[in-house]
């Protein structure tokens, strides 16, 4: 264990070195970055500019395409700001390793923060939705944990904010999922991630209660003791992480999802007094010591690797969010060349219509012209 340990401070000792290489990566990236948002900037000018030159005759629509030109100059401008903002604070805080709980609410982050801190159980949810709504940070191993909001609950957006924005900087993502019923809004969360580059390691938290008031003398308890995993197959965790990847391939084709299955509450229970003489049982049966052990061994083989991958996440993420911006504003745009292109196509219909009349027109004066003419000769011979 004492190896283990020196192994463990090593890497996170060696993981502070480099953060000063991956700062340095990060900024020369940032110069290319600028380069390549005042190109992205000068291309829009020119496109509005070749836009009004062909004098637009819809002023409503010209002005809709310059106000969404306009703001996407801005958005490209303040990209690299907020980049290069994130890489700072990143660099200016990089005392341990920081690994950051995300998750739907009630997943059961709460219950693994308890667990990690050896608290009394007062973070934990009874029942309701958003139990945490801010941030707690605490240090475990000589690693930061911090536990943001949860997701997915009702009236939460400005929770999923603050979870994103504690993401990001993260080194390292701890995603739960529980053996509830699953959303596909949890799959978009973690391809999300995925997408910006965040290292994450999943896990599933068995939700089966095993010690409750409903059951004094035991017998759930007992029964879950004697043999975990066929007390755990009335919830068929397996269904649920068949449909969970379902999910995931839906969005992410060929993503390899690695999940681990814990059952958080009996590790927990088993720091609780009440249950001393049942502690070794109940964590053998948690098998949490396996979670302890992936998050250590990925943290000995990549804390390097994955502080490096953060700096350039932290200019990934606002890229990420801006292209995702872009997608759906080209979705409208699409609908705006359309009606575009059919306004054109009616003003060139129009001016042939204009065009061709306005011959016939000229045509009609000259033989009246003619005509009258034609009448007036023979006066005008006499």
């Amino acid at each position: 264990m004492a190896k283990n340990t020196t192994t463990l401070q090593k890497a996170l000792l060696d993981c502070k070195k480099a953060s000063k290489q991956g700062y340095e990566e990060a900024k020369a990236i940032l110069e290319e970055l600028q380069t390549s948002i005042n190109s992205a900037s000068a291309s829009l000018s020119f496109t509005l500019e070749g836009l009004k030159a062909n004098h637009l005759k819809d002023k409503d629509l010209q002005k809709k395409i310059e106000e969404q030109f306009n703001a996407f100059n801005d958005k490209f401008r303040l990209l690299n700001q907020q980049a290069e903002k994130g890489v700072k604070v990143k660099f200016n805080s990089t005392e341990s390793f920081t690994i950051t709980l995300f998750g739907r609410t009630k997943a059961g982050k709460s219950t693994l923060r308890e667990i990690l801190t050896h608290g009394d159980g007062s973070t934990i949810g009874k029942g309701g939705q958003r139990t945490t709504t801010d941030v707690h940070r605490y240090e475990w191993n000589g690693m930061t944990v911090i536990d943001v909001p949860g997701i997915e609950a009702f009236g939460g957006l400005k929770d999923e904010e603050l979870a994103l924005e504690h993401a990001i900087p993260a080194d390292m993502i701890i995603f739960l999922i529980d053996s509830g019923n699953l959303r596909n809004k949890e799959a978009e969360w973690l391809c999300r991630l995925k997408r910006m580059d965040k290292p994450i390691l999943c896990i599933c938290n068995a939700k089966q209660d095993i010690g409750d008031e409903e059951d004094p003398d035991g017998i759930r308890m007992r029964r879950f003791l004697r043999d975990p995993q066929a007390f755990l197959k009335d919830i068929d965790i397996d269904g649920v992480l068949r449909q969970f990847e379902e999910f995931v391939q839906d969005i992410l084709p060929g993503e390899h999802l690695d999940v681990l299955i814990v059952h958080l509450l009996s590790r927990y229970l088993a720091d609780q007094p009440q249950y001393a003489e049942k502690r070794d049982e109940l964590v053998k049966a948690s098998q949490f010591s396996f979670l302890e052990k992936r998050i250590s061994d990925e943290v000995v083989s990549n804390a390097t690797l994955y502080r490096k991958r953060c700096y350039l996440s932290l200019i990934d993420a606002p890229i990420f969010i801006a292209m995702d911006d872009l997608l759906h504003a080209s979705e409208s745009n699409y609908y705006l060349y359309k009606l575009l292109e059919e306004k054109k196509s009616s003003y060139d219909k129009w001016k042939e219509r204009t065009a061709k009349k306005k011959n016939d027109t000229l045509k009609g004066i000259v033989n009246d012209v003619y005509r009258k003419l034609e009448l007036k000769i023979p006066v005008f011979i006499e």
